[in-house]
């Protein structure tokens, strides 16, 4: 299989750039990927919790967001 076809099958659109200097390098860092769908869906999972309980839970989106840059 090309990096394209296992980057398909992780979810990846066609049009996503992967950047690699060797080819063994491409298939491990695909391989090693949280496929896209299922990250999607986790992130949905935990929004919808979050959500629910934010009345018991605050989250402080700015300072996480300030974290993660």
């Amino acid at each position: 299989m090309t990096v394209r076809e296992i980057a398909r099958i992780q979810g990846f659109p066609d049009d996503f750039k992967f950047i690699y200097q060797n080819t063994n390098d491409a298939y491990k860092m695909i391989g090693n990927a949280v496929p896209v769908n299922l990250a999607y869906e986790i992130a949905i999972a935990i929004r919808k919790i979050l959500n629910k309980y934010d009345t018991i839970v605050r989250v402080d989106y700015q300072k996480i967001k300030k974290a993660c840059e």
